[in-house]
């Protein structure tokens, strides 16, 4: 029997489910928000609903973008000072704000969403794979004038993100098209993520990356 009422438990369960929360920590932001103002909480539950409402993934990069009637790209896609030539691939939308912090690249980005090949613990099948489809089919277009796109992969240097970047260089030379293909050089630890990188360390991985 649960020590709570059901609406307290049914969040506390929703909070748990988030990653790297836990039922401690959401029991923890569930009293908090029980002592917030009926305003507070109308905002709160307001921007929840506002995420499905008007924001989508880019139709090109998969990153986060606003909903519209055409086509719906991100900001970094819609930016036309950006080097179209360059495209690195990351694991998580939340890499694309640590690189961009570091302010060494000016191109584009491609989100995985996971790394490959993974199996989904929920319906046991690989994850990712449309949006190594859609990568695979976003360089066939770039590349089919003849000009020459540079593929960064830009993973995080755990054991997953080397089996990924070994299997994504195996699919993108398939392709046989007109693509350079680098990888981020040393600077990040080993075992480290992305995001908890500092800006020098990831300036640095940039500047060093390494033909595969």
């Amino acid at each position: 029997m649960s020590l709570y009422p059901q609406p307290i438990q049914k969040l506390i369960d929703h909070f748990a489910d988030l990653p790297g929360v836990g039922r401690r920590a959401g029991t923890r932001y569930v009293f908090y928000l029980l002592q917030e103002s009926k305003k507070d909480l109308s905002d709160f539950a307001e921007g929840l609903e506002s995420l499905k409402k008007e924001i989508t993934l880019c139709d090109e990069c998969l990153n986060v973008a606003k909903k519209k009637k055409e086509e719906s790209l991100c900001e970094i896609c819609s930016d036309q000072s950006r080097k179209k030539n360059q495209i690195m691939v990351v694991e998580k939308i939340s890499d694309i704000e640590s690189i961009e912090k570091a302010k060494a690249y000016g191109g584009l980005y491609h989100v995985l969403g996971n790394t490959l090949p993974v199996k989904s613990q929920s319906k046991n099948k690989k994850t990712g794979s449309i949006s190594l489809d859609k990568l695979l089919q976003r360089l066939k277009e770039k590349t089919k004038t003849g000009k020459r796109v540079e593929v960064i992969l830009g993973l995080n240097p755990t054991k997953e993100g080397e089996v990924t970047s070994q299997y994504l260089a195996k699919k993108l030379k398939e392709l046989e098209a007109n693509i350079t293909l680098t990888r981020l050089g040393r600077g990040l630890p080993t075992g480290g993520e992305m995001v908890y990188a500092d800006k020098a360390t990831l300036k640095e991985a940039l500047e060093r990356r390494k033909e595969v």
